[in-house]
């Protein structure tokens, strides 16, 4: 679906494409799977919360500003409502992984405004960002030290 999308895996050139891995992708069921577990194949992702632990790891923010374009292109008023409005320049980004006691609901990482960083919400609500992932074959990729 989405390989010839503009914005998306198209931007990436033919090196760059070669060197990003199909990672198998486990997902906690919710109420509806009638499972606990969904495995896919995917070239790119949403983390977990267990895979948030990788941000620590690496000494990385969870916290993130969302891109110039995402905020231009934002047709809603939650990034300003509910980050700038309160002198957060950080947005909300959604994580994979359901709710466990919900049909409708995902965990997202907050912007930092409270100390508990980590929420629940309707999956239908629009303007939260997200940081996709992907697993690299360092073999196949050139990397840049800036």
């Amino acid at each position: 679906g989405y390989s010839s999308e503009e914005g998306f895996l198209c931007s990436f050139s033919k090196k760059e494409l070669e060197a990003i891995k199909v990672t198998k992708v486990e997902t906690k069921g919710n109420v509806l799977s009638g499972t606990d577990m969904v495995v896919t194949e995917d070239k790119v992702f949403l983390l977990s919360l267990k895979e948030l632990d990788w941000f620590s790891e690496a000494n990385v923010s969870m916290l993130c500003v969302p891109t110039e374009e995402a905020v231009e292109k934002n047709q809603t008023f939650w990034y300003r409502d509910y980050c700038l409005d309160y002198g957060v320049e950080n947005m909300m980004w959604w994580l994979r992984e359901p709710a466990s006691d919900s049909s409708s609901e995902c965990y997202l990482v907050g912007n930092g405004y409270k100390e508990d960083n980590i929420y629940t919400w309707e999956t239908g609500v629009e303007s939260f960002g997200i940081r996709p992932a992907m697993t690299i074959d360092l073999t196949k990729a050139e990397i840049k030290v800036h």
